[in-house]
């Protein structure tokens, strides 16, 4: 609510934007936070907000326009060298994660879906191998392994 009433006065701001796009996905809002997302990327061209996109895709089983997205966030300039901030699944915390093994632990959720798991597990292990310090992707291996184990 509080970054409507700013968005009506600021319509462009950037931060409020975003945090409406995260509260309409909170909410189900899923094609009001896909077009905030859309026009934030527009206007900045900034990755996250396709990582964003992609990730609405994804929860509404989307697979023709989530493949594309993903698709384009790989052929983005800034894809190598750029960092995404990933929220710890537990602690809600912040992690900045580079956009490479953030797209491993994406793709990791899509043989979830597609109950893949061994493909889920190696996707994961990429990710850590990029970047070891992915509490998420740490976590989700760990879960992995348990149960297995348990089989």
């Amino acid at each position: 609510k509080m970054a409507e009433k700013i968005l009506e006065k600021d319509p462009n701001n950037e931060k409020m934007l975003e945090l409406k796009a995260e509260g309409d996905m909170g909410l189900g809002k899923d094609e009001e936070a896909l077009n905030i997302n859309r026009k934030l990327f527009d206007r900045t061209k900034k990755i996250k907000y396709l990582f964003n996109i992609a990730n609405v895709q994804m929860q509404q089983g989307n697979s023709k326009d989530l493949n594309e997205t993903l698709d384009h966030i790989k052929s983005s300039p800034d894809y190598e060298k750029d960092s995404i901030d990933v929220a710890d699944n537990q602690t809600g915390n912040l992690q900045k994660v580079p956009a490479p093994a953030v797209m491993c632990y994406v793709e990791a959720m899509l043989d979830y879906k597609n109950k893949d798991i061994k493909g889920m597990y190696a996707k994961m292990k990429q990710a850590v191998t990029i970047f070891p310090d992915y509490v998420n992707a740490q976590r989700d291996i760990q879960a992995i392994m348990q149960q297995s184990q348990r089989r």
